[in-house]
């Protein structure tokens, strides 16, 4: 691999790592919003799920910039934001949350899985 190669690559792991940190860190010191959407989606214990999602997106985050096993950490990552994706952000649970309009074109308010 060429050093301008792994320059990209390293550039790419740090950007996609921040997402998941921040998107993490922001659903541990406030848990109502992902709490509010994950109720809208009808699962039980809304603030653990919360919670755990965040953990889940810190320590993925972490791992991702510091390089520990990357491949297996962006499968995780894949799944749990086409999951999220799916159910959270499909637009019933996203409109109910007060976060994307039903109109045709619209976009969401917040990006984060």
């Amino acid at each position: 691999m060429s050093n301008t190669q792994s320059t990209v690559i390293l550039i790419a792991r740090i950007l996609l790592s921040f997402m998941f940190i921040m998107s993490g860190f922001g659903k541990l010191t406030d848990p109502a919003t992902t709490a509010g959407m994950i109720t809208g989606a009808g699962l039980p214990a809304a603030t653990l799920l919360a919670y755990l999602a965040g953990l889940f997106e810190l320590g993925t985050g972490l791992a991702v910039l510091l390089g520990f096993q990357v491949k297996i950490i962006g499968w995780a990552l894949a799944l749990f934001c086409a999951f999220t994706g799916a159910v959270f952000h499909s637009g019933t649970v996203a409109s109910r949350a007060g976060l994307m309009p039903l109109s045709a074109g619209s976009t969401l308010s917040t990006a984060s899985c």
